[in-house]
């Protein structure tokens, strides 16, 4: 193929390129206006980026805040719409342009080279957090980024220096991560502290599994039972989605009782489900 129509070709390309950038935010707009998401199995828009469509983080982070940037400055989307501006582009704005100054920020997006734009950005907006990533370096290896309060810095220090006189020996921020989130799993972590209560000498007591009191009141959950639960379900959302999809969230994790306890649910581990918020909530939009 000759150099000017291989040119031509690249530039037809670009185009289609441009407007699928497009088509996707719209997409994305629309699943995230309804929380659709949720029907498909992910906790979050994110997450179905990522796990649903196979986004890289970084990406499924642009087209994302492009994607809610775009509800509020419609302009933005017209300009990607238009091809004259990119996703990548858009995202590095989004932390700046409000109404007020789109006009201004949309030039200078369409016409500054990438990093005349980011310079202008970080002038205007020099206390702009550091986006916090995991980025996989080699092999088990990765890189964490994030930002630190000059406090947080400080303790982060004492730790280090109080790890090294223990060892005996100089000792990095990774093994002052290790110990502490170590500590912390150990004590907190809903897993663990189930599997230790479960392996208890001490003999079981009966476990009175009705959600009412006498007086009709509503019982608390008894811890028994919801250790039971968190071992069977390993703290993990158990909700599929309508492709088959299980839930991977560990976070924001709720007990969901399948039958109410307003219609006589009781509180025995048949009757529960490991739910995260989003999937908890959709439960019962669709229940009443």
């Amino acid at each position: 193929m000759k150099t000017e129509a291989l040119h031509q070709r690249a530039l037809t390309v670009v185009k289609s390129y441009r407007a699928a950038e497009g088509a996707l935010v719209s997409i994305l707009q629309e699943i995230d206006r309804d929380h659709r998401y949720r029907e498909l199995g992910y906790p979050s828009l994110f997450v179905y980026a990522t796990g649903g469509l196979g986004m890289i983080d970084a990406e499924a982070y642009r087209f994302i805040t492009v994607a809610r940037k775009s509800v509020e400055i419609p302009l933005l989307k017209d300009a990607i719409d238009q091809g004259s501006l990119n996703v990548s582009k858009a995202s590095r704005i989004a932390s700046v342009i409000v109404p007020a100054n789109q006009e201004q920020w949309l030039e200078a997006a369409t016409t500054l080279p990438y990093r005349e734009l980011e310079k202008a950005v970080a002038a205007a907006h020099p206390d702009v957090e550091v986006r916090e990533r995991v980025r996989p370096i080699s092999g088990d290896r990765s890189e964490l980024r994030c930002g630190l309060s000059s406090t947080l810095e400080a303790k982060i220090q004492r730790a280090r220096d109080v790890l090294s006189q223990k060892r005996r020996g100089n000792c990095s921020l990774e093994d002052v991560i290790d110990v502490a989130i170590s500590l912390f799993l150990e004590k907190q972590d809903p897993v663990r502290k189930a599997t230790r209560a479960t392996e208890s000498k001490f003999p079981s007591r009966p476990i009175n599994l009705a959600s009412r009191n006498s007086d009709g009141s509503r019982r608390a959950l008894p811890a028994a039972v919801a250790h039971q639960v968190v071992l069977r379900d390993r703290g993990r959302c158990t909700y599929v989605g309508l492709t088959g999809v299980r839930c991977c969230s560990e976070r924001w994790i709720e007990k969901h009782h399948i039958q109410q306890v307003a219609k006589g649910g009781n509180h025995s581990d048949r009757n529960l489900a490991t739910l995260c918020f989003a999937h908890h909530q959709l439960i019962h939009e669709k229940t009443g």
